[in-house]
């Protein structure tokens, strides 16, 4: 990284030499670096380590790229960080780094579920979805894609899927199929997708990067790779999702009782979270606009989704798996659940009125 920097020109031997720089191998599925200076604005680098990922990381740039010509009142811009440059050649994305940044995920693993970047989220979001595909730099909308994401497909894999495939994966699929209206609901869900507006598609924790100052908290939306053009309550629902899948990584699930034993054992319960899911939806109706019955319909739709999230999180967790842990099955079921009966889950999971007091 540092004689990748040097030869860039984003770094000089004398401030090497003078005050030192750290880099933080940070990578996940790319290869990731956070470098920190004493003498200035760090950055992030990302590389693409797989050929495909290539295409998705060039796209991620050009993301960066478009949202940095918006006028500078536009709210994306304070959402997402600044983009330095992409190098095409070697595929590299370099971005302003955030010195003392963590991610909303690294808080909630702390047992922290702040109030005001949930509010943040849900105007970030708000904002996205509100920008028009029109205003985008010419030939961008073009390379987005518009199929509905590949979690709406995983119950019925082509077969491309069995080749690599573990075991736990398999067992995945076997139990959405010995349940034939599971994936009927999943279908149905996937037949309404409308590619109406630019989404993020990857909306996580982990992906929410926030900054604590004594003056406050700023946040910022990172990973743009997925992004396309898209139903906006796929992107409301995954947050919805990440908050469930806190709650349900915190349940000591041993496979000793039913998962439904376990539930009132968890460590995070779904009362410490529920403000911070209210907070989050709240702030996303009011800066959408979304008010009396087309809130709750939306609000339906982002709830359903939020379990196909879900099933995503356990596909994702089962590729190298040799079978279903207790813990897996129970995420299943409760994706099952959600799927049949969404405004029960709305009310008895996240906690939300489908028309708050007021707007009946």
């Amino acid at each position: 990284m540092i004689p990748y920097l040097l030869r860039r020109g984003h770094l000089t031997s004398e401030e090497l030499v003078e005050n030192g720089v750290k880099v933080f191998d940070v990578s996940r599925r790319n290869g990731n670096f956070r470098v920190e200076r004493q003498s200035g604005q760090g950055f992030l680098l990302k590389q693409a380590r797989e050929l495909n990922a290539f295409r998705t990381v060039a796209r991620e740039a050009q993301m960066y790229g478009a949202f940095q010509t918006l006028p500078a009142p536009h709210p994306l811009r304070r959402y997402t960080v600044p983009l330095v440059e992409y190098d095409a050649e070697d595929g590299v994305l370099v971005l302003s780094g955030v010195p003392g940044g963590h991610s909303l995920a690294a808080h909630h693993a702390e047992g922290g579920f702040p109030l005001r970047p949930a509010k943040w989220m849900g105007r970030a979001l708000a904002a996205l979805h509100r920008l028009a595909p029109a205003s985008l730099p010419n030939g961008l909308t073009e390379v987005l894609q518009r199929r509905p994401p590949h979690a709406l497909f995983l119950h019925r894999p082509d077969h491309a899927f069995y080749f690599g495939a573990s075991h736990g994966a398999l067992k995945v699929v076997q139990f959405m199929q010995s349940f034939p209206a599971f994936g009927a609901l999943i279908d149905a869900l996937r037949a309404e997708w409308r590619p109406d507006c630019l989404i993020h598609s990857d909306v996580k924790g982990d992906n929410i990067l926030l900054l604590v100052r004594t003056g406050g908290i700023s946040a910022w939306l990172v990973d743009w790779e997925m992004a396309a053009l898209g139903d906006p309550a796929w992107d409301v629902g995954s947050m919805f999702a990440d908050y469930l899948g806190v709650w349900l990584s915190s349940v000591p699930i041993t496979g000793e009782h039913p998962p439904a034993h376990y539930l009132s054992l968890a460590g995070v319960t779904l009362t410490k979270l529920r403000p911070a899911i209210c907070a989050f939806w709240a702030s996303y109706r009011r800066a959408r606009g979304l008010t009396g019955q087309a809130a709750a319909i939306f609000l339906v739709s982002a709830t359903r989704y939020s379990a196909v999230r879900l099933i995503q999180r356990v596909h994702e967790r089962t590729r190298e798996a040799i079978d279903l842990g207790s813990d897996t099955i129970c995420q299943l079921q409760l994706s099952w659940n959600v799927l049949r009966e969404p405004e029960l889950a709305c009310r008895h999971l996240l906690g939300l009125d489908l028309i708050p007091q007021g707007e009946a």
